[in-house]
């Protein structure tokens, strides 16, 4: 008889592991409903996914090994009062933690309520049924900063792009969109978790802010900032536009997701080396754009993988 699921990682909170005698989850889609007259039934736009609800009844007994190992007989786990007393401090903070779930895997989670069972029936420890919530991390904080730089952005964007024109400066060739505030609309636009967009855009940017800077008139052999009070300003929106976006890049790069490299030691498809890695095709593809057209990559490259 097949026992896959004795095989699966423990469940762990915060890096403490607990004998797990129910680890069940749900979630909902967010289906907006699109109703039209005289027509049976409706229409749905997918407006993204809630939060997994993960619910465990954990088991403090003396009478349960820890991590599956054989417990002495006449020797007690220690899961009570020893680990239990642990474990009891990350649920009362409310804090968000580490939930290693056996069959999702590592996700971050906060703990939204705990039933703790002790019974004259039980004499070995406490049973306890935990329930978590998927959150994202310091998500108020970052929405906040993220709201505010990007709104500074936004703001020193629209003043360059003014005074640019008063002055009759032109916008760089080559440059993302065509003006400065387009060009923060779009790396807006991108989301902060994507660290390799970002930066390249952003890079885009300075580089447009710096040809701004070191713009000239025809005939003239020095450049328009510093010229007047209203070139004066155009510089210091620009310094503000700079700083801006180099905010933006650190914060998209802080949220990114550690990657490590690894050096093929035969020829090798984008596919094979994921499986290896226990990353997705999509995910070893995004950070491995140069092979995209090429069959096999071949011994002795070296591929990016998320750790």
């Amino acid at each position: 008889m097949s026992d896959i699921i004795s095989k699966l990682e423990p469940l762990s909170w915060r890096g403490l592991d607990v004998p797990c005698g129910d680890a069940s989850y749900s979630f909902r889609q967010r289906q907006a409903e699109r109703k039209y007259p005289y027509i049976d039934s409706a229409a749905h736009e997918w407006m993204g996914r809630d939060s997994i609800q993960f619910s465990a009844t954990l088991y403090f007994l003396n009478t349960i090994a820890l991590n599956g190992k054989t417990l002495t007989p006449g020797v007690e786990s220690g899961l009570y009062p020893g680990v239990w007393e642990q474990f009891r401090e990350t649920l009362l903070d409310g804090s968000i933690g580490t939930l290693v779930h056996p069959d999702i895997g590592d996700i971050w989670a906060r703990v939204t309520s705990s039933n703790i069972s002790m019974t004259p029936a039980t004499r070995s420890g406490i049973v306890v049924q935990v329930d978590w919530v998927e959150s994202l991390k310091s998500l108020e904080d970052e929405q906040q900063f993220v709201a505010s730089v990007a709104s500074d952005a936004s703001a020193a964007a629209k003043a360059c792009d003014v005074a640019m024109s008063l002055l009759g400066i032109d916008y760089p060739d080559g440059a993302p969109s065509t003006d400065l505030f387009g060009a923060i609309e779009q790396l807006k636009g991108i989301g902060f978790s994507l660290a390799l967009s970002v930066r390249g855009l952003g890079n885009r940017i300075v580089g447009a802010i710096d040809r701004i800077r070191t713009f000239r008139l025809p005939g003239q052999s020095a450049t328009v900032l510093g010229s007047n009070a209203q070139a004066s300003a155009l510089g210091a929106n620009l310094d503000a536009l700079e700083e801006a976006v180099f905010q933006l890049v650190r914060v998209a790069e802080s949220n990114a997701r550690p990657t490590g490299t690894k050096t093929l030691t035969h020829d090798q498809t984008l596919d094979d080396f994921a499986t290896e890695v226990d990353n997705t095709l999509n995910e070893i593809m995004g950070l491995n754009t140069k092979w995209l057209t090429k069959s096999k990559v071949p011994s002795g490259e070296t591929l990016t993988y998320y750790l």
